[in-house]
């Protein structure tokens, strides 16, 4: 198990964690994400192909794609569905985490797709 923190290198350094999640706005200057993984596991929100090549490219661990399915978290928001997610998960070259709408039911039909695993809010608490 890891312990990543979310877009605070400071508060990482502090805490001793694993890693540091970056939103998608904060995954885009090659040198800082280089720097920062010397020191911890970086990984970072994308929300299209570009974004996930992109962040590959700026040399992360992993990406965390969404939205993959409808989501409660995101009423209303677009999800790209299981075709596009794997489209986007071949085309990006990187380790990608399915999020949005993953639950016990969606996340069969994510087993084909090429993604390295799943991330969720709340699908799979009690």
């Amino acid at each position: 198990m890891f312990f990543l923190v979310g877009a605070d290198a400071g508060l990482a350094r502090r805490l001793r964690a694993d890693g540091l999640h970056l939103p998608e706005r904060m995954a885009g200057r090659p040198g800082d994400i280089r720097a920062l993984a010397r020191r911890f596991l970086i990984t970072t929100a994308a929300h299209s192909l570009p974004a996930a090549i992109k962040a590959r490219r700026c040399g992360v661990g992993a990406v965390v794609v969404s939205m993959v399915f409808a989501s409660e978290s995101h009423p209303g928001a677009r999800a790209m569905g299981r075709l596009a997610f794997a489209s986007l998960v071949r085309s990006s070259g990187a380790a990608v985490y399915a999020l949005g709408g993953v639950n016990v039911k969606t996340a069969r039909g994510l087993r084909p797709t090429g993604a390295v695993g799943l991330a969720a809010i709340g699908a799979f608490g009690a």
